[in-house]
This record gives C-alpha cells, sequence and structure tokens, in this order.
C-alpha cells in the first residue's frame, strides 16, 4: 500500500496524459495507509459519512488520489489544495511557472483510474459490463437520436457490447467538458465500433468551450471492464500505469 511518497513517473509534458490503474484494497491497513494522506479536515469529514464500508472506500480512494499527485509535486500529499474550476473540474495550481495539474476520477467495482495531466479538457470513466441493463430503454433515453438507431439496428446479440462502449465513451467527453448528463447526453454522438480512438464533435453541446474532443479506449486488463479518456488535443501521450 502506497505512503506518500511519489511514482516511479513524475513529469508531465504538454501533451502527456497519465492513466493510472488502481486496484481498491480494502483491507483495515490499507484504509488505514490512505487516510494519513488526507489533511486532518477531510479525515474528520470522512469520518462523517455513514456506514462503515462506504467510510472505508472513500478514504482510500480519496488517500491513494492524493498519494498519485502527490508524485508530480513538492508536496507531500496531505499538503495538496485540490480547487475546482467554474464548472465543477477538480485540478491543483501548478508550482512556479508550471501550469495546473487537472486531473478526472472513476470507479467501479474494486478499481479505480485517476487520469492526471497539464491539460485542462480531459475526463476518464470506467465500466463494468456485467451489470444486468435494458439498454434499449435506456439508450432511448440518454443516448441521441442517431445513436439509438445504430444501436437498434444492431444484432441483439451485440447491443450490450456496443452500448457499453458508447456509454463509457460519452461519460468520459461530458467529464471533459465538465457538463452533466442530462444537459449534454444526446447533444453528441459517438461512435460505437472497435477503434481505439475517435474523434467526436461536440459542438452543440451548450456551453462547450471547443468543437471536437478525442476518445481513446483504455485497457485496464480486466475482460468485465471498459473505460475511456477523452482529451482536447490529438496528438496527446497517453501511457497507462499501474499503483502498486
Amino acid at each position: 500500500m502506497p505512503t506518500a511518497s511519489a511514482p516511479a513517473i513524475t513529469t508531465l509534458s504538454p501533451v502527456d496524459i497519465h492513466v493510472w490503474h488502481v486496484s481498491l484494497d480494502l483491507t483495515p491497513s490499507a484504509v488505514t495507509d490512505a487516510a494519513r494522506l488526507l489533511p486532518q479536515a477531510e479525515r474528520e469529514k470522512t469520518a462523517l459519512v455513514a456506514g462503515e464500508a462506504q467510510r472505508a472506500r472513500l478514504t482510500l480512494s480519496r488517500g491513494l488520489v492524493r498519494g498519485i499527485l502527490a508524485g508530480y509535486l513538492e508536496k507531500s500529499a496531505p499538503e495538496i489544495a485540490i480547487r475546482r474550476s467554474s464548472r465543477g473540474k477538480p485540478f491543483v495550481i501548478g508550482e512556479g511557472d508550471a501550469p495546473p495539474l487537472h486531473f478526472s476520477v472513476s470507479h467501479a467495482g474494486d478499481h479505480m483510474l485517476v487520469c492526471v495531466t497539464r491539460s485542462e479538457d480531459v475526463g476518464v470513466d470506467l465500466e463494468r459490463m456485467t451489470r444486468v441493463v435494458d439498454v434499449e430503454r435506456i439508450a432511448a433515453r440518454f443516448f441521441s437520436p442517431a445513436e439509438y438507431e445504430a444501436l437498434v439496428a444492431l444484432d441483439r446479440q451485440e447491443r450490450a457490447d456496443a452500448f457499453f462502449r458508447a456509454w463509457v465513451r460519452k461519460e468520459a467527453v461530458v467529464k471533459a467538458l465538465g457538463t452533466g448528463i442530462a444537459s449534454a447526453f444526446d447533444a453528441f454522438a459517438v461512435p460505437m465500433g472497435r477503434d481505439q480512438t475517435v474523434e467526436v464533435d461536440v459542438g452543440r453541446v451548450a456551453q462547450a468551450n471547443r468543437q471536437r474532443l478525442w476518445v481513446h479506449s483504455l485497457d485496464v486488463g480486466r475482460v468485465d471492464y471498459l473505460a475511456a479518456v477523452a482529451f482536447g488535443q490529438p496528438d496527446a501521450n497517453i501511457r497507462m500505469l499501474e499503483w502498486k
């Protein structure tokens, strides 16, 4: 279990995107170690969360995020001041002349992804595909008309995989834009195919500050999980890393 020490990779160029894959180990010792990475005020706030399991998961995930961020900063994990943009996107002010450190976090099951970059328009999402869902009903409610039509045109046995590929890409996009599902999910369409990197037109999303984003599918080493990262630079250098 990590302490406040830095990860092996601590530098980011303007086009680098580091995506850390973390397996959440909810043992008492792991949670105790993670709590040491939190500032006192955050430990006190987390202690007020009802339910021991929820409190432990929150402590572990927040501590691990700070542990990862500390590897890019000349500060210990508890000293990091996490701020929010006007759209609620988290960042840490850069040191000296360095640009801010932006990050995005997603959880599913016992896994977490933490995406770290110097580029503001970034979002990551992780989904577990073993959930039993009515994909046609959910797509009819949340997807764009073009996406829904593309989904139901597929053979029935192909629809679940295509639905989750679309969903994880769309979640990553709205996180990158800093908008919510309700206000943006049906305002853009993503491809449902298996291409690793796709381009997405977000010009119709209300208050979007750009015309296009790119979405890259990520491999977390589990066949029952899908993940994707959305970003604003077509020449981004994406690197998957394992937090040990």
